[in-house]
């Protein structure tokens, strides 16, 4: 336990196994995970902006965007989205 200087009060310090939601580890954990796994799934990730990915299914474009803990999937036919 260290004393903080500038408030005279104690800090506790704690080292995490996994990552604090909301912190910026968190949100490049999730990137890093969902982008494997749509790479996989062969999707391709767009070269302009990492959250968007594509993939053509039905000869129709199957998009998926996602923000830390949101995620639009969007497909011409309901059933792929499905």
């Amino acid at each position: 336990m260290l004393l903080d200087k500038r408030r005279g009060r104690p800090i506790l310090y704690v080292l995490l196994k996994k990552a604090l939601y909301g912190t910026l580890q968190a949100a490049v954990l999730v990137w890093k995970n969902l982008t494997t796994k749509l790479t996989i799934m062969e999707f391709s990730i767009n070269p302009f902006d990492s959250c968007v990915s594509n993939k053509t299914i039905t000869n129709k474009q199957y998009n998926i965007l996602w923000l830390v803990d949101d995620i639009n999937i969007s497909h011409m036919d309901s059933k792929v989205v499905d």
